[in-house]
């Protein structure tokens, strides 16, 4: 996965190609450690050490069904960052949003994008993100 993450972002960025795109977004269904591994061999993290290094920006996974914030985004209205999550132990910082399964959750997120310094392998990086769950059963049960 790393080369194939590694090898589409240089297709994306490169800046005479088609593409040419601004940020890369991976969509995964993978189990957080796995999406963990990935975040880190794409240097998914905020501010600018993610510059200089072809990646993705932000890895948005699926498979898990539970909701996961990365360690990397420190606003996340409604999720417990202070909670033990099992297989996450090693999210020393990354940019991971797992929004739960069975349409019981729901994210909503602001990304604060900043530019990159002139001849850097990403036009521009995440500086930050702002999120916030959506509890959508919750809601459902009340209805109903």
């Amino acid at each position: 996965m790393e080369e194939v993450g590694i090898e589409l972002s240089k297709l994306l960025r490169d800046p005479a190609g088609e593409y040419q795109c601004d940020l890369v977004l991976a969509l995964t269904h993978a189990r957080i450690p796995n999406d963990i591994t990935l975040a880190k061999q794409l240097n998914a993290v905020p501010g600018p050490d993610s510059a200089a290094t072809h990646g993705v920006d932000i890895i948005f996974g699926g498979h898990d069904h539970m909701y996961y914030i990365g360690q990397g985004i420190k606003q996340w209205d409604g999720y417990n960052f202070s909670e033990t999550v099992l297989g996450a132990e090693k999210d020393d910082g990354l940019l991971i949003v797992k929004s739960g399964t069975d349409f019981r959750d729901l994210s909503s997120l602001e990304v604060e994008v900043v530019d990159c310094p002139e001849g850097s392998v990403r036009k521009k990086r995440v500086q930050s993100i702002k999120g916030l769950l959506y509890s959508v059963i919750t809601k459902i049960d009340v209805i109903i």
